[in-house]
């Protein structure tokens, strides 16, 4: 895939409805941050149980807020506040703020997943390739990657009535691979 980041690796395995892509994403990295944040950060995370990982602006092309809150069930019952996240964003740079929740043991999945945007008009994304290897990178910084493993399926989007199931694993190099199924919705050839 080519993107402003430049090439970036791909796989593709499977055919039909079992087709899987995936892409490894621009490496991660936390940004340090040069004006105060912790009143904008406090502002927008005033209402969640936190886990234990601190947050982190993490850079990946894009740079995102990352967020552990208490577990799944804390990621699935936060309401945001969108003009606080905005405000956080804003003054520090990042395309948005994303938080990340464990699911209980026997889950479909492991993490829970949402990201917000609403500077950038988009108050809530269903499913979002960069914030989830944003997640992937800061949770493999923090050590804690053993706990939950290098692969790892994400629920993202259910809140908004969606079901994006997002496939991450990291690689022994620490890089992020994210994907999934995927579906042809159309076929085209351009020429110019």
């Amino acid at each position: 895939q080519e993107c402003a980041a430049g090439l970036l690796p791909m796989t593709v395995s499977g055919e039909g409805a079992a087709r899987r892509i995936a892409v490894r994403a621009p490496r991660g990295r936390p940004r340090p941050l040069r004006v105060p944040h912790e009143d904008a950060l406090s502002a927008a995370l005033a209402r969640v149980r936190r886990g234990a990982l601190a947050p982190a602006l993490v850079d990946n092309g894009p740079a995102w807020w990352v967020v552990e809150l208490a577990d799944d069930a804390a990621v699935r019952a936060m309401v945001p506040d969108l003009a606080a996240i905005a405000a956080l964003t804003e003054l520090t740079g990042a395309v948005g703020l994303a938080v990340f929740g464990r699911a209980p043991a026997g889950s479909d999945h492991q993490l829970a997943v949402r990201a917000f945007c609403p500077a950038d008009g988009i108050p809530e994304d269903p499913v979002t390739g960069s914030a989830n290897a944003a997640i992937a990178a800061w949770i493999h910084e923090c050590g804690a990657l053993p706990t939950l493993g290098s692969r790892y399926l994400v629920s993202q989007g259910r809140e908004m009535g969606r079901d994006g199931r997002i496939e991450v694993r990291v690689d022994k190099d620490g890089e992020a691979w994210i994907g999934g199924c995927t579906q042809t919705v159309i076929r085209g050839t351009l020429d110019w």
